[in-house]
């Protein structure tokens, strides 16, 4: 269930893993990607706040195990650009954090 823990600052995922969706005045901003199992709390939060998927300006991975990334995938043609996986939506382009 996704939590407002500070003005525009939402948290979601589960027990193991935790989101954030960062509300700014030029869209929304995801903090990690999260796994599949997230994909309905994803695409839900926006929702729920009366704004959606396509809103989603950036995407901030804090690092590159399964947890932030499962979600996300190489954007071609390089590594550090990367995309939410478009399921049912469109996607959206984001950077890898501390890529070099």
């Amino acid at each position: 269930m996704p939590t407002q823990v500070a003005s525009g600052v939402h948290r979601f995922g589960d027990h193991g893993i935790t989101l954030y969706l960062i509300e700014g005045p030029d869209g929304l901003t995801p903090i990690d990607a999260g796994v599949p199992a997230h994909l309905d709390q994803s695409h839900g939060l926006p929702a729920g706040l009366g704004r959606s998927v396509a809103d989603i300006r950036a995407v901030l991975l804090t690092h590159g195990h399964l947890d932030p990334t499962g979600l996300a995938r190489p954007h071609p043609p390089g590594g550090r650009s990367r995309h939410l996986d478009p399921r049912p939506g469109r996607p959206r382009s984001c950077t890898t954090a501390g890529a070099a």
